[in-house]
Parts: C-alpha cells; structure tokens; sequence
C-alpha cells in the first residue's frame, strides 16, 4: 500500500502535551490555499471600473498610472469644487436684471402654448431640451408640485422665477457630474 494513502496517524508526545495529527487520506490530497487578510486599517482596492470610456478616459487613466490615484483625486475635488462654484454663481445671478432676462427667456421658452403659464407637460419638456434627461417623471412631479404655490396646475412666472435657480443649480450639478462621466473624466 502506498506510504500516501495510509489512514493511521502519527502521535508526538512532548513532557507535557500529547498531539495527534492525522495521515493524509486521499480526501485530503488537495492544498488549500489561505487567503490573506488585509489589516482592518488598511481600505480595500476598488476593481478597476469597466465603464472606464469616453473621450478623455485614456488620458485619464495614463494620469492615473503617472501621478497616482490619490493626486489624480485631489486635482479631480479641485476642479468639481471650481465647476460647482460657477454654477452657483451662475445660478445666483437670477438676482440680477441679466438673470430677470434670462429667467423670461427661459420661461417664454418653456411656455408652448404662449398662454403666460407653464403646465407639468411644459415643464417636463422644457427640462429635457436642457439636456437634463436624467430627471425622472416622479421628480419632475415634485419640483412642479413645490414649484405651484398657489396649487392650480400652472406655473406663473412669479412662481418659476422663485424654483427656477434652485432647480437648475441642483441639475446642472447632475448634468456636470454625467457629462463628466461620459467623457472619461471619471475613469
């Protein structure tokens, strides 16, 4: 019979401690392998995204590769807190008479049937001409619904002017973020 096969066990006795250890049987020819645990300080590794596309994302990903994630990350927090930082003064000029100009172009845009009010259907319309595609029908039902203050079903300018800021800094915000993602900025 083979020395490998064998069932028996061995027995070690030490001045204090007796050990029995098992021969290998042939169950237990297989070599298990230990995973290694990671300290509970140490943060695990993201897999590399499979969406890493877009126009930009090779050169992301060779900046990545050259200056490392954690610098790459840092220059990405500037940049989207500098975005962000437009956006909200973009969004704050709605105070200003340019912004006033703006907010009535934008309403009289929004405004299909020309009858000085903007209808749910309207709105849903014209958030989608600003690209902001990502807004789901529920959504777009609660900025309507916060934006009726009077609760009539319609939009008057008075009311548009009061959500309309809040509601594109909100968007543009989002539109930034998946713009970014869809040309590689976020590989």
């Amino acid at each position: 019979m083979d020395s490998n096969l064998e069932s028996s066990s061995e027995t070690t006795t030490t001045s204090s401690t007796t050990t029995t250890t098992p021969a290998t049987t042939p169950q237990d020819t297989t070599v298990k392998e230990e995973q290694p645990v990671a300290p509970a300080a140490e943060k695990k590794k993201k897999p590399p995204k499979k969406d890493a596309s877009g126009i930009f994302a090779p050169a992301v990903l060779l900046t990545k590769d050259i200056v490392g994630e954690p610098k790459l990350n840092k220059l990405r927090a500037k940049i989207i807190g500098l975005h962000s930082d437009v956006i909200g003064k973009f969004t704050a000029t709605a105070q200003t008479e340019f912004g006033n100009q703006i907010l009535k172009l934008l309403f009289q845009l929004a405004d299909k049937d020309g009858n000085g009010n903007i209808d749910e259907e309207e709105l849903t319309i014209a958030l989608g001409a600003l690209g902001f595609d990502f807004l789901k029908e529920k959504q777009i039902a609660g900025i309507f619904k916060r934006a009726d203050g009077d609760k009539n079903g319609q939009l008057d300018f008075e009311e548009w002017e009061k959500e309309a800021p809040k509601t594109l800094k909100v968007a543009l915000t989002k539109l930034a973020k998946k713009n970014g993602h869809d040309l590689g900025f976020l590989a």
